[in-house]
């Protein structure tokens, strides 16, 4: 009679988190009255430029386990990134997890497509040269981490693009249209989604996110 082993069982109970994670990302994403799109589409300073550089799937999947565990995204780093900018995770911690893609060379060694990232907040941290005990402390630079390139835009404008992007991976395109007075129209025999020019309006990212999961849910 086969068995299962403990890691084994480790590696079931770690995909079926993972399958949970992404779902329960996926349904937030669909949902065009999301408090968590709408907070990502924020300036919310407890948003740090760090979590913005990420894929709109993994800004939400970290809102979600930030809320969870009790702490901020003012900003986020994996364990040897906060080594190299002198800090320590604090015993006990438990990060948060995000997917990441894997290149073509790494698949060739038998790895699957995406794996995983483990990210910790700066309030799971304290000074490397801080006694065990001590109460942890905010470094005086909190954003010394390299910002993505689009860190200028303010955070409506670079939800709407995450969203706009991820219409275009279910094949079909954009287009801006001056004369739009809806926030978004569909063209589906012509596979178009038609926005008002520069239109980040709480009402039109609403709009695009119900398109997002109309698309996702609709017959291929």
């Amino acid at each position: 009679m086969a068995t299962t082993t403990k890691r084994g069982r480790d590696r079931e109970a770690y995909l079926a988190e993972r399958q949970a994670r992404d779902e329960a990302a996926a349904s937030e994403m669909a949902d065009p009255e999301s408090p968590i799109l709408a907070r990502l589409a924020s300036d919310d300073p407890e948003i740090g430029e760090r979590v913005r550089g990420y894929s709109l799937r993994n800004q939400v999947m970290l809102v979600q386990q930030a809320a969870e565990l009790g702490v901020s995204l003012r900003d986020v780093g994996t364990f040897n990134e906060w080594t190299a900018r002198g800090r320590r995770i604090i015993t006990g911690q438990h990060g948060m997890r995000i997917s990441r893609f894997r290149g073509d060379d790494e698949v060739a060694e038998g790895k699957a497509r995406y794996g995983t990232v483990v990210l910790f907040s700066i309030d799971q941290t304290r000074p490397a040269d801080a006694a065990p005990g001590e109460q942890p402390a905010a470094p005086a630079e909190p954003a010394a981490a390299q910002p993505p390139a689009d860190a200028a835009q303010p955070a409506p404008q670079r939800l709407r693009e995450a969203l706009a992007h991820r219409v275009r991976a279910a094949g079909f395109e954009l287009a801006d249209d001056p004369d739009q007075t809806a926030p978004i129209h569909i063209d589906h025999a012509r596979k178009r989604v038609i926005l008002r020019p520069g239109d980040v309006s709480p009402e039109t990212l609403r709009a695009l996110a119900a398109t997002l999961a109309a698309l996702a849910s609709a017959p291929q």
